[in-house]
């Protein structure tokens, strides 16, 4: 099948791929274009987002499959917004990738709460109005500054 594919290309099969069928997986699929449904959800998502989609995503199902893949996994706007919160009351640097993976936004605010946990009934890093006590995104409560954090805390919030 990827003799053939190959021959309608003009193309030779890469040797490696003769002998490792993850890469011959991965050449088929660079051959292939996007199935109906894949690129009509990748339409979806780029009228959605207002902008045009790029050709070789509608030539190639890989591509056409990467592309939607980074705009499932991009963090939302609240996720963002709330990383950058706990970051900045910890007087923390954010990593690219928090910015623009869901999965990396996301271990960062499960770090950042967990370290902020105080003793049970006692007032962490987000303060009485924080995420556990009613508060909306921004924490609607008084925050604790980084110098009422153990250097521990501080230390795992950073990644240290």
């Amino acid at each position: 099948f990827a003799e053939r594919l190959a021959a309608e290309r003009q193309i030779t099969v890469p040797p490696a791929a003769l002998v490792d069928s993850k890469l011959m997986s991965a050449f088929i699929e660079s051959l292939l274009g996007p199935s109906p449904k894949q690129l009509e959800y990748a339409e979806a998502i780029a009228a959605k987002a207002g902008v045009e989609m790029p050709p070789e995503v509608r030539a190639n199902a890989v591509a056409c499959s990467k592309y939607i893949d980074r705009a499932i996994n991009q963090p939302t706007d609240k996720q963002i917004l709330f990383a950058v919160t706990l970051a900045r009351e910890v007087r923390m640097g954010l990593d690219y990738n928090v910015l623009v993976d869901r999965t990396a936004c996301s271990a960062l605010i499960d770090s950042l709460l967990a370290s902020s946990r105080g003793p049970p009934g006692g007032v962490g890093m987000m303060g009485g109005g924080g995420m556990h006590g009613g508060g909306d995104v921004m924490g609607g409560g008084a925050y604790g500054s980084p110098s009422s954090m153990g250097s521990s805390q501080l230390q795992q919030s950073n990644g240290y």
